[in-house]
């Protein structure tokens, strides 16, 4: 049986390994970018395979979509800082 201390560590690690694997499949454009959509599939399945509770695989899930969010918000805010993405016009 697994500690509550080491099973929180591993949905934080596999929670962030997806959300930084779908966060760069969402902004890339090539056939590259579903090798990551995989890496994030077979991430969580590999989870899902050694959690056998309900309850992590939940936290699991939405630690994922956080750690997306966060990791989306940041390359925005990279890309804009770097004037790769241009702010519209103030009315």
């Amino acid at each position: 049986m697994n500690s509550p201390v080491r099973t929180v560590f591993m949905i934080l690690c596999y929670g962030l390994l997806c959300g930084l694997l779908l966060a760069v499949f969402s902004q890339i454009d090539s056939l590259t970018r579903f090798a990551f959509s995989l890496g994030a599939l077979l991430a969580g399945v590999h989870f899902f395979k050694r959690e056998e509770r309900l309850a992590p695989r939940i936290w699991f899930v939405v630690t994922s979509i956080i750690f997306y969010f966060m990791i989306t918000i940041v390359i925005t805010v990279v890309l804009i800082a770097q004037g790769k993405i241009p702010l519209p016009e103030a009315a």
